[in-house]
């Protein structure tokens, strides 16, 4: 029997599944799909959510039929459709429900529930949950890809942190850390910084930590920008600004890893501007600074081999001199490949 409390039990776990942003749930439907399938005594559930043609993600749990996505096309929806009515003659053995809805103007949804063939179909009652969730199915998949969207541009926005070297933490106006981003604390890993959340920040270098002291008190009075080199080798420097969303007065702050202040990997070179392997290795030691005679002596060059190879790399990335290629490659997007 699907008693009042079961319908309102799959319904929280249908939800529940469709906004869930943390745990092993996060992004998936198995809670509910193993739910349907207890309620409605079968012995496989699925759900296939389409957005257009192209994109079709699928959940399963215990033993789900195979209906090609051309089978699906022509149902109609929140109707619910027997094997024989799917399939037609190419219906495996066994005994099928399914039901297919919108969600939204290019989201649809295939809910499916399967039987073996040693069992008896469905009954009514038992079908039943098809009816009940179809209601709400859309809904929830709203929710759900909305939820997508804004994880699939949050992984975007760390990846680009990521290669840019970029974190940030936030410091309330007595100096302790409240917040604390994944990379910056990579980062402070590496550097050997003592970043902690609810923890006053204080480098080990007696040099570095006076002068985070200074930029941290200038801020926190004058209200102006501060930046601070927290260390040397990796090079990771932090600048200090009032935090405006903090009603408390306190402070945001950004780190950088400097990549462009080490060797930039020639292979990105050679990929982003379409350089040579050679050209790519020089590039990359007159970004670091060298001359072109200890560019030339750190390749084992001869000094003329270089020059005609600077004048290769400026006729490729239309620039006139050094200065001016160091200018345009630090300047670039080289960084943001991946």
């Amino acid at each position: 029997m699907f008693y009042v409390d079961d319908q309102t039990r799959l319904l929280n776990t249908l939800f529940s599944c469709a906004a869930a942003s943390e745990g092993p749930e996060k992004g998936q439907w198995q809670p509910f799909l193993a739910r349907l399938r207890d309620l409605a005594r079968a012995d496989g559930v699925s759900l296939c959510l389409a957005q257009g043609r192209a994109q079709r993600r699928s959940w399963s749990v215990g033993q789900a039929p195979n209906v090609a996505p051309e089978a699906l096309e022509p149902l109609r929806f929140q109707r619910v459709y027997e094997q024989s009515e799917v399939l037609g003659e190419a219906a495996e053995s066994g005994f099928l429900r399914l039901i297919k809805v919108r969600s939204g103007p290019n989201m649809q949804a295939v809910l499916s529930l399967f039987r073996g063939a040693e069992k008896s179909d469905f009954r009514a009652i038992d079908g039943q949950s098809l009816d009940l969730v179809a209601g709400y199915l859309a809904q929830a998949v709203s929710i759900w890809a909305a939820l997508e969207e804004e994880r699939s541009l949050a992984a975007l926005n760390a990846q680009t942190a990521q290669l840019l070297g970029a974190g940030w933490l936030l410091i309330d106006s007595g100096g302790v850390i409240t917040h604390l981003s994944p990379l910056a604390k990579d980062l402070a890993e590496e550097a050997g910084l003592p970043f902690a959340t609810r923890r006053r920040f204080e480098p080990s270098d007696p040099a570095l930590a006076s002068a985070y002291r200074a930029a941290l008190s200038a801020c926190l009075t004058h209200g102006r920008p501060q930046s601070v080199l927290l260390s040397h080798e990796p090079l990771i420097e932090m600048v200090l600004q009032r935090d405006v969303q903090s009603s408390a007065g306190g402070l945001r702050a950004a780190l950088r890893h400097a990549p462009q202040l080490r060797s930039i990997d020639p292979a990105r070179l050679a990929t982003h501007f379409g350089l040579t392997p050679s050209e790519a290795r020089l590039a990359a030691r007159l970004c670091d600074g060298q001359s072109l005679r200890d560019a030339a002596q750190d390749l084992g060059w001869t000094e003329q081999t270089a020059r005609s190879c600077s004048k290769a790399i400026f006729a490729r990335l239309g620039v006139s001199g050094q200065p001016a290629l160091v200018r345009h490659i630090l300047s670039s997007g080289v960084f943001l490949i991946a």
